[in-house]
């Protein structure tokens, strides 16, 4: 019981992915909510997503050059939710190690 609890919240993502498939907004939020899902359950550095930010930013800037303007924007927006959830695992890591140090 308490591993299919674990992994309710990604079948749930899943399900609304699949109903909300036509939305590319929507679909692109829940890519990243399952994302920070996981991330949390298998407790990725939280450094990761951070430097993911950074080479899009930097994929961004060089497609900006190349006159791509509407692929430099989803990048770039992208860059946005990787550093969101980067700031988010950081946050959730301070915490941990702070009732750590408590007891």
């Amino acid at each position: 019981m308490k591993t299919f609890l674990k992994y309710l919240p990604i079948i749930i993502v899943t399900i609304l992915l699949y109903k909300y498939r036509y939305d590319e907004e929507l679909r692109t939020l829940l890519i990243f909510l399952l994302y920070f899902i996981l991330s949390i359950i298998y407790k990725v550095d939280p450094r990761y997503p951070v430097l993911a930010a950074i080479g899009c930013l930097i994929l961004a800037a060089v497609l900006l050059a190349l006159n791509n303007e509407e692929l430099a924007n989803k990048v770039a927006i992208y860059a946005y939710y990787f550093l969101v959830v980067g700031v988010l695992l950081n946050l959730i890591e301070f915490m941990r190690e702070k009732g750590e140090n408590k007891e």
